[in-house]
């Protein structure tokens, strides 16, 4: 088993004229990320900068595909030059287009290529592109180039969830950077089969996989938690909300009703199939979690049988959607509380770990290269398990506002409600209005082009969150709960996404301590 430093190779793929200044910023950034992480991987750069065409019979496109079958990451930049449409083997498209689609080719037949596409604002958004650095070029200038409509259609296409949207040159070069930095802090570096650092990592292999256990476990938890999440806005909200007011005037549903409860009935059954899928992965640390999920799926069996017709009473379809509503509650918090004891193991699990490292590190004998990509490898380690530690507290403060405000919104109607709420006003809403100011959205945990309707949404909470403070009726509560319930969700995705990153950096890591232990027995 041969064992080689893990290398990355980096292709940055643009038109040249109008994005020179960005690909020689990019070529630094690379250069300077390279440096940074030498003692866990070879970084390389091969873009045409660096490289050129095998002699006269290689035409461009011929170049072009065989530095994209050889890069690892492919980072595009599109401003609204469109470039030279290349010969017909590119099918009538720019060089940077069939480059940027021969990527996305290779990766669904299987490459492990990452794409990463970087595009100026547009023109007529919130938050347009605007050079404002002196010297450098602007991208406006190219607006009316040749093949604008070709441009517009491929920026249209390009701008998915892999996409990060730029103002300026500066703002392209923090975008760019954090994205590279951010990418390779998800990688495993290849450990060596053989010497002291493979010793060592033997030794403390169950440290190790207890950290791994941790971390997926935790993924576990939170995907029940998403997965009641989405139940509680997709179906239980419009129960609530829009169906029940109207079902408990009247003693029976009628036909249309009862078939409007069927059709909802389908979307609960797709979101039970994905949660009882995620509690298969539960251990049995969390058997209590395991119950109420099933305690969960007793009740959406009763409002929605399985062999029987739902009978059209409204008195006991009220009762049913109420019962269920209650377990859900129940479980959503318990899915939390599962999260945050996941969180005081893995911190246990860690802090065993590096105790461990510590204690047998000198025994081992580990020569200088070993003690750098070691001494690199726990510094990230640290790093993303710090991120993953902060995501997971915000959270929590997040899920006990939420649960504080169910408490106050089944109370509607009632003498409570007054109560309740005043007391909210007065005590948790102040630290609630820290808590969405405090609010950044990971890059990772969510779409770039989605944290500007994050921040609206956010802006629009700090308003209605200001105007029940000064006064706490019912008019206001109800203002201020959609975008509560809005942010809340936004919270979530970007946690689900955090854990989700954790998850499939400690799947590698796991990949990459099993090769050592092989390599050990073999």
């Amino acid at each position: 088993m041969v064992n080689e430093v893990r290398q990355i190779r980096i292709m940055v793929s643009s038109t040249r004229e109008d994005l020179i200044d960005y690909r020689e910023a990019a070529a630094k950034i690379i250069e300077e990320i390279a440096r940074n992480e030498r003692n866990r991987f070879q970084i390389l750069n091969t873009s045409m900068e660096d490289n050129t065409q095998l002699g006269v019979v290689e035409s461009a496109i011929e170049a072009s595909k065989r530095w994209v079958k050889e890069a690892d990451w492919i980072c595009v930049i599109l401003g609204w030059n469109y470039g030279t449409v290349a010969n017909s083997d590119a099918s009538g498209v720019s060089i940077t287009e069939w480059e940027y689609r021969h990527a996305l080719e290779l990766r669904e037949e299987g490459a492990n290529k990452s794409i990463f596409v970087f595009v100026a604002r547009d023109l007529n958004s919130a938050d347009p592109y605007r050079e404002v650095d002196v010297g450098k070029r602007d991208l406006k200038d190219w607006l009316a180039s040749p093949h604008a409509e070709q441009m517009k259609t491929f920026r249209t296409c390009a701008c998915g969830n892999h996409a990060t949207m730029f103002r300026n040159h500066a703002d392209f070069c923090g975008q760019f950077e954090a994205t590279l930095r951010d990418a390779v802090s998800r990688l495993v570096p290849n450990f060596p089969f053989k010497g002291g650092l493979a010793e060592l990592l033997v030794r403390v292999k169950n440290d190790c996989r207890a950290c791994v256990g941790a971390v997926q476990q935790l993924d576990v938890c939170k995907r029940i938690h998403d997965a009641l999440h989405l139940f509680r806005l997709d179906v239980l909200r419009k129960l609530w909300e829009e169906d029940l007011p109207l079902w408990n005037k009247k003693p029976e549903l009628t036909e249309r009703e009862l078939r409007m409860l069927a059709t909802l009935g389908n979307s609960a059954g797709v979101l039970t199939n994905r949660l009882e899928e995620a509690a298969k992965g539960l251990d049995a640390r969390h058997e209590d979690l395991r119950r109420i999920v099933s305690n969960v799926v007793e009740e959406l069996e009763r409002l929605w049988p399985r062999s029987e017709l739902r009978s059209g009473n409204s008195t006991e379809i009220t009762e049913c959607v109420n019962s269920l509503a209650s377990v859900v509650q129940e479980a959503f918090t318990d899915a939390n509380r599962a999260m945050v004891e996941g969180k005081s193991a893995l911190d246990a699990n860690h802090a065993a770990l590096v105790r461990h490292i510590g204690e047998h590190r000198q025994s081992h004998g580990l020569n200088e290269m070993e003690n750098r990509l070691l001494d690199s490898e726990l510094g990230q380690i640290d790093s993303n398990k710090q991120r993953l530690m902060e995501a997971l507290a915000s959270h929590d403060k997040w899920q006990r506002y939420h649960d504080r405000l169910e408490i106050i919104y089944t109370a509607l109607g009632t003498p409570l409600f007054d109560r309740e709420l005043g007391r909210f006003a007065k005590t948790k809403l102040p630290g609630l209005k820290t808590l969405v100011c405090d609010f950044r959205p990971n890059p990772s945990g969510e779409a770039h082009q989605s944290s500007s309707s994050t921040g609206q949404i956010a802006y629009e909470l700090g308003q209605h969150a200001n105007a029940l403070e000064c006064q706490p009726d019912e008019e206001r509560f109800r203002a201020f709960h959609a975008p509560f319930d809005e942010m809340f969700f936004s919270v979530d995705r970007a946690t689900l996404a955090e854990v989700g990153r954790a998850e499939e950096r400690v799947k590698q890591f796991e990949i990459a301590l099993e090769k050592v232990i092989q390599a050990g027995t073999s």
